[in-house]
């Protein structure tokens, strides 16, 4: 990675020497060399108790039923399609059809 960054040095002094090495000027290669050098930091890790927990949802609530269909969809009754295909899965995994 430090070759990486030597050369991009390299380049953003020629390129400030001399714009026309770029086709196009969108480019900025002071940022990209920026970049390149922030990813030679070392990433700060942190260690988890042992006592840590992932919790996860083990159900949906209406809320978030009502938020993912509140959009809608691409086509007409998209809304009452998924609702109605929300509602014959619980009851289905109620009772232990599916």
């Amino acid at each position: 990675m430090a070759a990486v960054v030597k050369e991009m040095e390299g380049f953003c002094d020629a390129y400030q020497a001399n714009r026309e090495i770029l086709r196009f000027h969108f480019h900025r290669p002071n940022a990209i060399l920026h970049r390149l050098e922030q990813a030679q930091i070392p990433a700060e890790v942190f260690p988890l108790d042992g006592q840590f927990k992932v919790e996860r949802p083990t159900f949906i609530t209406e809320d978030e039923i009502n938020e993912v269909l509140a959009p809608g969809g691409g086509y007409s009754d998209s809304k009452l399609a998924a609702y109605v295909f929300s509602r014959i899965t619980q009851t289905a995994k109620k009772d232990r059809i599916i």
